[in-house]
């Protein structure tokens, strides 16, 4: 799933028409090695492709439909309700042995 930072990414490419690594720093605000990984997912990924330099890359859309999966909304996860440990312990023999020597320090 695709980040917010990689949609970032590829609309201001939409806009531009090309982007540098230097760009996608002042972008999304991160260094510069964060901003290379970025864009050599997006290659992996075949959303863009090197047109530059080795020393000088620059980054341009390919053509074609772009492979970033979009962003699910945020969902609440239920919340699990805590077992004391005595709780637990009284499921099975083991624990119901342990808890009868700790049981009592628990007030």
């Amino acid at each position: 799933m695709a980040s917010n930072n990689l949609w970032k990414i590829v609309n201001a490419m939409q806009e531009q028409g090309e982007i540098t690594p230097r760009e996608v720093r002042a972008l999304v605000d991160c260094d510069c090695k964060k901003a290379n990984r970025l864009l050599e997912y997006l290659v992996r990924a075949g959303v863009v492709s090197n047109v530059g330099r080795f020393y000088h890359p620059v980054y341009r859309l390919r053509r074609g439909e772009i492979n970033l999966k979009p962003i699910k909304p945020a969902t609440e996860k239920p919340r699990r309700q805590r077992v004391s440990i005595t709780e637990q312990c009284r499921q099975n023999w083991q624990g119901y042995q342990i808890h009868k020597i700790f049981g009592g320090a628990k007030s």
